[in-house]
Order: C-alpha cells, then sequence, then structure tokens
C-alpha cells in the first residue's frame, strides 16, 4: 500500500492540478507541500481534509485510492490521464441519461395517474 502523500500526488496528476495550485490554495509554499507528497512531512488529519476538499474527493477516497484499478485497460486506450477522463466523462453522461429518463417516466407516470384520477372522478359526479 502507497503513502498517503503518493496517493496525493497521482490523484493531483490524474486531475491536471499543479504542486503550486494546491499549495497556493493550502496557503503553503510549493516546497512545503512538495514534502507532503515526498511523505517527508506528517500529515494531518485536518490537512488531509483541506487537500481532500481542494481535490474535490473525500478523505477516504485518498486513503483507499488504488491508481491499478484505474489504470487496468489504460495501457490499450493511448494513456492515463486520456483514458481516466474519457471513463470519468462517460460515466457521467450515462448517470446523467439514466436520472434524465427515470424523470420523465415518473413525469410520464404522474400524469397519466391525474389523467386517469380525472376521468374516474368526472364518471362518478356523473352517475
Amino acid at each position: 500500500m502507497k503513502p498517503v502523500g503518493e496517493k496525493i500526488k497521482k490523484i493531483r496528476e490524474l486531475k491536471g492540478l499543479t504542486q503550486e495550485y494546491i499549495a497556493e490554495k493550502l496557503n503553503v509554499s510549493p516546497q512545503a507541500y512538495g514534502k507532503i507528497e515526498r511523505n517527508e512531512t506528517r500529515l494531518d488529519v485536518e490537512r488531509l481534509q483541506q487537500i481532500a476538499k481542494i481535490l474535490e474527493v473525500s478523505t477516504e477516497f485518498i486513503s483507499n485510492f488504488d491508481e491499478r484499478q484505474i489504470f487496468i485497460n489504460s495501457q490499450y486506450n493511448g494513456g492515463y490521464k486520456g483514458t481516466f477522463t474519457q471513463n470519468y466523462n462517460e460515466a457521467t453522461q450515462q448517470l446523467i441519461e439514466h436520472l434524465e429518463n427515470s424523470l420523465k417516466k415518473k413525469r410520464r407516470n404522474t400524469v397519466f395517474t391525474t389523467t386517469v384520477s380525472g376521468i374516474v372522478a368526472r364518471k362518478k359526479l356523473k352517475f
């Protein structure tokens, strides 16, 4: 299992962020941040939470991060950055489509139920 600093570095690289950017957000020098990634500085929970927020992931994601899970198919797809982004974008798009379709079905069911209820109510009133 890799040290947390190396995991942070890989996630940062996958997101296309620079050490300078993260250092600026943390209000530390790039050298101080580099020490975090090289595991030369002890990382406390508060600092890990700050880094996770900047990287837009959870601390649990950082702790459990294993680059091998991402790169399983990347060697055949032209490199890890493109593959990661492509897979992430495809998964996000599929989720959006699924949610939109579910919402459309719920709306159709609601309209149908309302229409049927209205017809039944009118029929009852006429008798």
